[in-house]
């Protein structure tokens, strides 16, 4: 019985919590002045050592491609979404101004640099930086990140995909 009234009592409160958010997104959040001062409140903080660590997330997905290839997009991705829960921290007192803003501006920037990674990355199966820097590729094989062993089952992934629809159409034809 006190477990439903506590189960009870907690989904209200959300409820509360998630209409005060929605409200205050609506209201003051994209007035644009909101916006404007976070982004300059997070922007200095954020240059210090934030930049580099999202240039480094950006390049680190962009060589470990061949391993983990959807790693750029999902960092992209994370990025994008991320910066929700700042805001709704700093809107409910649970983070400072300050750090909110900071983390903010982070996610923007490793968003954005991912999202152009992702463009160079078209065609290049082992990243874009393998064929726009000299000697990426071989500190990869090097580092074993690419090998004749992951060529290899590259090459025969992309030949099962173009034999399949062959063998579905030679089983459909047999009595």
């Amino acid at each position: 019985m006190q477990f439903d009234q506590d189960v009870s009592q907690l989904i209200d409160w959300l409820k509360e919590k998630s209409q005060q958010a929605i409200l205050w997104f609506q209201h003051d959040n994209f007035s644009g002045s909101l916006l404007k001062e976070l982004w300059e409140k997070g922007y200095e903080p954020a240059s210090r050592w934030l930049h580099i660590t999202a240039v480094c997330f950006a390049f680190a997905s962009d060589f470990l491609k061949p391993l983990f290839p959807r790693f750029t997009l999902k960092l992209a991705l994370g990025g994008a979404t991320f910066p929700v829960l700042p805001f709704l921290g700093i809107r409910f007192g649970i983070v400072s101004e300050q750090l909110g803003a900071t983390i903010i501006v982070f996610c923007v920037i490793a968003a954005i640099l991912s999202l152009c990674m992702l463009v160079l990355q078209r065609g290049h199966v082992h990243g874009a930086l393998a064929k726009l820097v000299p000697g990426v590729e071989e500190l990869q094989k090097k580092l074993g990140v690419i090998g004749k062993g992951l060529d290899d089952l590259l090459k025969g992934q992309k030949r099962l995909e173009r034999l399949m629809p062959q063998a579905a159409a030679r089983l459909r034809c047999r009595p």
